[in-house]
């Protein structure tokens, strides 16, 4: 049996021969006086001879890719996801349509999520559990009177939820800057539309922009398509605590010898909490990275200093910071490697032959002193005075802790050396 391609070759190719013996029997039956060129007639028929012979041509390569390939499918995409929430104790029949409708103007069928053809209207048991529910619509385009492709895909998701009260914390806290109050929006509570009231019952919702008052409770109602609004309603307690102001007020600093306690700072909000230094910006009051500690209260190198003040609760902080230059001209490294390769063998210390009246102590980690000297001349080679040490007398490699006296003049510089073999 001959297919449609085929059948379409056969006629239009018997129509090209027949219009080119018509063609040339008018050419044998005409007696007039042959021209230079063709006539008006003689081109139109000339042209369809041409035209003919092309789309014979053509359908014939058309009818054997046909009858030679197979038919091709196309990448699925997907044209749109809409997802919509409806109410377990309202579950009336649903249909996909009229979702689809919106979106995809497109003929096909629709399918669950375990690629099984549903009907579009989704009818729902009494028994049926809350969660989501997937569909999706596949659509059918017509590229040919051939061939047949399914290229795209609607998606639907709908959320069944029952409606019930709102969860959330019942004690809410918000830290605040004198004309800078929180607002209903910054409360919290779980559901997918929540409305706040101040009343238990009844009353108007509060404005998303409406300002938290200290002590007072608001309550928080769901409100879901096609249920109505939650029956019962969470209390949250709101409790505001103010946001610490500090600044300090002096500007950089230098100094030959510095503490910390010798800022300046002021807190425009007189909020009573405590101070903290860092090297580095907190992100938050119990970041405890890079803090100062206790014996690092002496600064003995220029750098930035972050300070914050933390009200007594530990919930409302601020942060200022000031550059501290130190212009005593000593630096103490980091660590040294004392194991004989000839390279940074010796615990050196940049201008330390300024201070001849210098004195340099070195303890372990449990605080015993395993070296001391006067008027250090940068000749520590990492061996011990003490019976802490390894083969060759070297102390072994850890965290050092040292103190400098530059003179009696300067306060003590307090640091800690790393020592690598």
């Amino acid at each position: 049996m001959k297919s449609n391609y085929t059948n379409i070759l056969y006629a239009r190719c018997t129509a090209t021969v027949r219009l080119r013996r018509r063609c040339r029997a008018k050419e044998r039956s005409t007696t007039s006086i042959p021209s230079r060129g063709l006539t008006g007639s003689r081109r139109s028929d000339v042209k369809k001879i041409i035209i003919s012979i092309i789309s014979c041509v053509l359908f014939f390569v058309l009818s054997v890719s046909a009858q030679n390939s197979t038919v091709s499918t196309y990448q699925e995409t997907v044209i749109a996801t809409a997802q919509m929430d409806i109410c377990r104790s309202h579950l009336l029949p649903l249909d996909l349509n009229r979702i689809k409708i919106m979106f995809s103007p497109g003929v096909g069928e629709w399918y669950n999520s375990n690629d099984e053809k549903v009907s579009n209207v989704l009818v729902f048991g009494e028994d049926q559990a809350p969660g989501e529910l997937a569909y999706y619509f596949k659509v059918k385009n017509y590229k040919s009177t051939c061939v047949e492709e399914e290229n795209s895909r609607f998606n639907v998701i709908i959320n069944i939820k029952d409606i019930g009260t709102p969860k959330g914390n019942p004690e809410q806290f918000f830290c605040y800057r004198p004309g800078e109050l929180p607002t209903v929006s910054q409360l919290n509570a779980e559901g997918s539309y929540i409305y706040w009231y101040e009343t238990l019952l009844g009353g108007e919702p509060l404005a998303p922009d409406h300002q938290l008052e200290n002590g007072k409770t608001y309550y928080a109602s769901e409100r879901l398509i096609g249920c109505g609004e939650s029956t019962e309603r969470l209390e949250v307690n709101v409790q505001l605590g103010l946001t610490p102001d500090i600044n300090i007020t002096q500007p950089d600093i230098a100094y030959v010898d510095f503490d910390l306690e010798q800022l300046k700072i002021e807190d425009v909000n007189d909020t009573r909490g405590f101070l903290q230094y860092f090297f580095a910006k907190p992100e938050n009051a119990t970041d405890d990275e890079n803090r100062l500690t206790d014996w690092e209260l002496n600064i003995n190198q220029s750098k930035q200093i972050y300070v914050m003040k933390v009200t007594e609760d530990g919930a409302c902080y601020d942060v200022d910071s000031v550059f501290v230059k130190v212009e005593h001209d000593v630096q103490m490294p980091r660590g040294f490697s004392p194991n004989g390769d000839g390279v940074n063998d010796l615990f050196v210390i940049e201008g330390i032959e300024k201070f001849p009246d210098n004195e340099l102590m070195v303890a372990n980690r449990n605080g015993t002193i395993v070296y001391r000297a006067k008027n250090y001349r940068n000749d520590w080679d990492g061996k011990s005075r003490s019976n802490l040490t390894i083969g060759g007398g070297l102390l072994p490699e850890g965290t050092y802790f040292v103190v400098l006296k530059l003179s009696d003049k300067h306060k003590p510089i307090r640091d800690y050396i790393y020592i690598k073999h």
